[in-house]
């Protein structure tokens, strides 16, 4: 019996996997490009629906709802008196860092940030001791983790030649 062969010539496919290798190892850059689409969106339509992951924040306690209507601030969102700490998230203000040598990590500087998103004692308006509830906003939502997932896959792959 004679023996019958076919040979492949892996060279292209051995070049796909090599761009695929090089694009999966740039990944933390491309997820960097990936957060600013959606996770800083996402973030802000916390701040939009005023909801946390467990469901929707706490509404003002009446001393805040006095002291806001005093200041004609009344008419605005929870968390968003002014604005500065939701305008600090907005892509471009919002900080992204690299967090260890595989995760990324987005934040904002503002002081009071953490009381707002944590919760816990504070001194209102420096006068009153009060304990702020937790108002959780950052955090992602599942449809912006698959949102993310998909735009870096999509860039591995079509930055590849694979597409």
């Amino acid at each position: 019996m004679s023996e019958t062969t076919i040979e492949l010539d892996t060279t292209k496919w051995d070049a796909l996997l090599q761009r695929l290798a090089n694009n999966v190892k740039r990944s933390q850059k491309i997820l960097r490009v990936a957060a600013q689409a959606f996770a800083f969106q996402d973030i802000i339509d916390h701040f939009k629906n005023e909801e946390s992951p467990d469901g929707r924040w706490k509404a003002w306690a009446e001393p805040t709802r006095r002291i806001y209507e005093k200041l004609g601030w009344l008419g605005n969102k929870i968390l968003q008196a002014k604005g500065y700490l939701r305008q600090s998230l907005m892509p471009g203000r919002g900080k992204i860092a690299n967090h260890g040598t595989d995760g990324l990590r987005l934040f904002t500087n503002m002081e009071y940030s953490g009381i707002h998103n944590y919760g816990g004692p504070f001194r209102a308006f420096g006068k009153y001791p009060a304990t702020m509830p937790k108002r959780e906003f950052m955090w992602l939502s599942e449809g912006a983790k698959q949102k993310m997932v998909d735009m870096v896959a999509q860039l591995i792959i079509e930055n590849s030649g694979a597409a």
